[in-house]
């Protein structure tokens, strides 16, 4: 009992009591503080044990939760990087769609100022030949009212009218000085009078 006494004073938390002082109240109160204190342990592991299985049950549900909430905002913006891909590419085709429509009207532009070009030179030629026509027509003219002239000169004198010289104006061949003699100058036109 010496030696249990000893190693009893070295433990810490424990106190020797000698067994001569003690009585039965005192043994009882021992017991009881000791069987309180063994239920305080008890229960203080207890307590620990359904703290950590409460934490790691809420951590579990965290854990589970954490990636629902997750994985939706992950596939929101998936969603959203597929949508702003989409209008990219729909606006990179718009864009080529364009330059292939801009290039076609300049194309197309070069075209028809080709056409007007082709089109100019024919009203030009056309025009050309319209002038010519118009001349020659007025010298037809200019001879068909000649030949009437001279038509209505023999229908009035019965003479045939006199001959104009070559390159002249018809003045001064005649005999006498042309209106004086009754000589009827015909010129319709400016240019062969």
């Amino acid at each position: 009992s010496r030696n249990l006494e000893l190693s009893a004073r070295n433990l810490p938390g424990v106190t020797v009591i000698r067994a001569e002082g003690l009585n039965v109240y005192d043994i009882l109160r021992h017991d009881q503080l000791v069987v309180a204190k063994d239920a305080l342990d008890k229960g203080k592991r207890v307590a620990t044990r359904v703290s950590e299985v409460t934490d790691g049950h809420r951590r579990e549900e965290i854990a589970r939760k954490r990636p629902r909430w997750l994985m939706a905002v992950a596939a929101g913006c998936a969603a959203l990087a597929i949508g702003v891909g989409l209008l990219a590419m729909k606006a990179s085709d718009n864009a080529k769609q364009s330059d292939a429509l801009a290039r076609q009207a300049e194309l197309d532009a070069e075209k028809a100022r080709q056409a007007i070009a082709a089109q100019q030179g024919k009203i030009d030629a056309l025009e050309s030949e319209i002038r010519n026509a118009k001349t020659e027509i007025e010298k037809r003219n200019a001879e068909i009212a000649k030949k009437q002239a001279e038509a209505e000169y023999v229908r009035m004198t019965g003479k045939k009218p006199p001959k104009q010289p070559p390159g002249g104006k018809g003045g001064g061949a005649g005999s006498g000085s042309g209106s004086a003699s009754g000589e009827i100058k015909v010129c319709t036109d400016q240019v062969l009078c």
